[in-house]
């Protein structure tokens, strides 16, 4: 047995049933999320919509969710984080059933807007993101914080895998059977609006533990300015993160558009490279508490850095896939070094709030840069796309490394 799933195993062992049943609820929601990252851009080009007006419908579902994401982590903390995460994973169930519906560009927008179109997704992702890691770190205690996010990372990892595998399934049908594109399109996101809801019932029985500021806005002020400098600095290494990200929204568009390759060996390769990075995520704990959180999410990030940048130049279409598999790993394993970070940053009662102002940031400076990468990709400027996204990786690292605490993380 390898040590990653040595320590995988002894980790689920110990874990209570409620912090597995949010995990479980990760991983199906991460199913339709991962397909729609993939299919949701390929499906509208697919319809003869430009790349700057994909671009923007994107721009516009990120920025109502990056603003829901700063309102539902304040709003968590107070009412709790479990209604929160029910609400958000309802959203994304309507939201791929209300794509399956539409016979429009208004009806796709709405399905994008209310479930999990691009890499931001929309309201529905946006309560999800901001209540599933404090909920887990409640749940698992103070000891178990940053093994239960990695737990929650490897969910979804291989379930945004498996999503992005599904994404191919349209072409598959069409090849095998006589159903048309339209057909084949709403039979993935009626898949995906069923998975959702499996998500939903999952997550009725968790109960959450401890007590909610509920009205208390003195203790909430309170606890705000004595970490308000914290959520600050968590706010500029995601917001630019977030940037990093915007610039790789249209990422399969920009692998048809470079080397000329459809739906399906995108969805394939794509599916891969996020499985490739699940064997690394198990040990990230133990890393952390060896190295310190501050200083490994710095590394990982620098390294997905360097393969975004090295993948522009790329010459041939296998170079750039195993590039972007590299990133994907390192990427893989940042994130949950960046969200032991954020819990690690405030007290456990304002955690709900650190989250959204974190997520909520990185929402908006990926939803913001996902639009002019619509229009860069429209120029033909392949290569300067990458590479922006390249210094802005670089960027949310040196933020982390210059002014995090150097505290050890939780195991």
């Amino acid at each position: 047995m390898s040590t990653s799933a040595a320590i995988a195993r002894a980790t689920l062992a110990g874990w209570p049933r409620p912090v597995l049943k949010v995990i479980g609820s990760v991983f199906l929601n991460g199913i339709p999320m991962g397909a729609l990252t993939v299919f949701y851009p390929l499906y509208l080009h697919s319809l003869g919509i430009d790349a700057v007006v994909i671009g923007r419908n994107l721009s516009l579902i990120g920025l109502c969710g990056g603003g829901v994401l700063l309102a539902a982590g304040p709003a968590a903390d107070h009412i709790g984080r479990r209604p929160i995460l029910l609400a958000g994973t309802l959203l994304t169930a309507t939201g791929s059933l209300v794509l399956a519906l539409a016979s429009g560009p208004w009806g796709l927008l709405l399905g994008g807007l209310l479930g999990g179109a691009g890499l931001v997704g929309g309201v529905g992702r946006a309560l999800v993101n901001a209540a599933t890691n404090p909920l887990l770190a409640a749940l698992a205690g103070e000891q178990k914080t940053t093994a239960a996010l990695a737990g929650a990372e490897v969910a979804w990892t291989i379930s945004s895998a498996a999503g992005a595998l599904l994404a191919g399934g349209p072409a598959v049908l069409m090849a095998l059977t006589s159903i048309g594109e339209l057909w084949a399109a709403r039979s993935l996101f009626l898949l995906c609006g069923l998975v959702a809801t499996a998500g939903l019932f999952l997550l009725w029985s968790v109960r959450e533990p401890g007590r909610q500021l509920g009205g208390d806005r003195v203790a909430f002020g309170r606890l705000v300015r004595r970490d308000g400098v914290s959520l600050v600095r968590l706010a500029l290494a995601f917001s630019l993160h977030g940037a990093g990200v915007g610039v790789l929204t249209l990422l399969p568009l920009w692998f048809a558009l470079r080397f000329g390759i459809g739906t399906g060996p995108i969805a394939v390769w794509f599916a891969a490279a996020q499985l490739a990075s699940v064997a690394c995520i198990p040990v990230v704990p133990w890393i952390l508490q060896r190295y310190g959180t501050a200083r490994c999410a710095a590394v990982f990030g620098l390294l997905a850095s360097a393969c975004v940048g090295l993948m522009a130049l790329a010459s041939t279409v296998v170079l750039a896939a195993l590039l972007y598999a590299g990133r994907s790993i390192f990427n893989g394993m940042l994130w949950p070094a960046q969200h032991a970070l954020v819990q690690q940053e405030v007290a456990p009662a304002i955690r709900a709030t650190a989250t959204s102002a974190a997520m909520g940031s990185w929402s908006l400076g990926t939803t913001l840069f996902a639009l002019f990468t619509g229009d860069l990709l429209a120029q033909g400027s392949l290569v300067l796309t990458l590479e922006m996204g390249a210094v802005l990786f670089a960027g949310s690292s040196a933020v982390i490394h210059l002014s995090a605490r150097p505290r050890p993380a939780r195991a």
